[in-house]
């Protein structure tokens, strides 16, 4: 087999198309035993019924250091902290830096915000460091600014 032609193959799968088809081709059915087909059954329903996505049993930590910042706009970079798929929301931190701006949209979900270092604008609205806002679900906000930048923690909807 070729090298590029090995390379697409590992990046399909473990094994590849090519092996996983004739694999699966070579396969011949079974016969099990009524009680073993019962517990087989049951096992497969028990997993249809379960909720698949795994609860959250631990504590989550995210220290300072850890995480990768992306730039998601003009002077924006955001960092996400934690995803809930049960509320479709996500904890991130939002640096924007001096002349940032973000154009007014509503939201699917609340929009929580706590502004963490420096001043941000939200339409006519002043917020500085410890201040807290909320963007109701389907109530657009104004225009976002920052002229000397901040750090925000956000709660916000997933839609990436």
């Amino acid at each position: 087999m070729k090298r590029r032609d090995a390379e697409a193959e590992a990046k399909e799968g473990m094994l590849g198309a090519r092996v996983e088809d004739a694999l699966a081709a070579a396969l011949r059915p079974v016969r099990l035993a009524p009680d073993q087909a019962a517990r087989m059954r049951a096992r497969v329903l028990a997993r249809l019924t379960t909720d698949p996505r795994p609860a959250l049993r631990e504590l989550v930590t995210v220290r300072a250091s850890e995480g990768e910042w992306t730039t998601v706009g003009s002077f924006i970079e955001r960092k996400v902290l934690f995803e809930d798929p049960d509320t479709h929301t996500r904890s991130v931190l939002i640096r924007l830096r001096p002349g940032a701006r973000i154009e007014p949209h509503p939201h699917g979900v609340h929009e929580e915000c706590v502004v963490l270092e420096g001043e941000l604008r939200i339409g006519a609205l002043r917020l500085h460091a410890g201040d807290y806002h909320v963007a109701p679900a389907g109530v657009p906000h104004g225009l976002v600014e920052s002229e000397q930048g901040a750090l925000i923690f956000l709660r916000e909807e997933m839609r990436d």
